[in-house]
């Protein structure tokens, strides 16, 4: 069993962008059974840019409302150093450690779900419907990773958002200063 809980996890890190992408067109399929004569590639379309749009986030965070955190200053410091490579492996390790992002909360779940509904019901709007779903079912497979990262769901959830992280950062190159290091050198 732990090494299936650990071979998820290493797919979920390596792949959880590409999990997001997939998700967006999984629900844009899921939408053509609603709307079948919904043009499938718009619907494609709006299925990804609604399972990746949440995680504009992180960016908020990195730059404007977390800019002070440790995670954001050893990202923007492999930014300024256009050390990108460093970044993203960074970032893939580290991201679920990042609790103080203000829209993964159980209300932005809801609120996703139920413009979903609406959308798909009310209103008659594939683009949106699809759009909606995709979003939900970004904070969904969020959750799941939580669950299966930590074995609970992070604090942001329930509007607890911090800016520091509850265990040490994966350790970072030799050549980022020891002010932005987790770890000793």
């Amino acid at each position: 069993m732990r090494r299936a809980v650990r071979y998820l996890r290493q797919k979920s890190e390596a792949y959880h962008t590409t999990i997001h992408i997939l998700l967006g067109i999984i629900c844009a399929y899921f939408t053509t059974s609603f709307f079948p004569d919904a043009p499938l590639g718009w619907l494609i379309f709006y299925g990804i840019l609604g399972s990746l749009l949440p995680d504009l986030d992180h960016a908020l965070f990195i730059f404007f409302y977390g800019r002070k955190s440790e995670y954001s200053q050893i990202v923007k410091y492999f930014l300024k150093n256009k050390k990108i490579r460093f970044m993203i492996s960074f970032m893939k390790k580290n991201h679920k450690h990042n609790t103080g992002l203000y829209s993964h909360n159980i209300l932005s779940v809801f609120m996703a779900a139920a413009a979903f509904w609406y959308f798909e019901v009310v209103r008659d709007r594939p683009s949106l419907t699809v759009f909606f779903l995709a979003w939900t079912f970004h904070y969904l497979f969020d959750l799941a990773e939580d669950l299966l990262f930590f074995k609970r769901v992070n604090p942001n959830w329930y509007f607890k958002f911090s800016k520091t992280p509850k265990r040490p950062l994966s350790v970072a190159p030799p050549d980022v200063p020891s002010k932005t290091r987790s770890t000793p050198e």
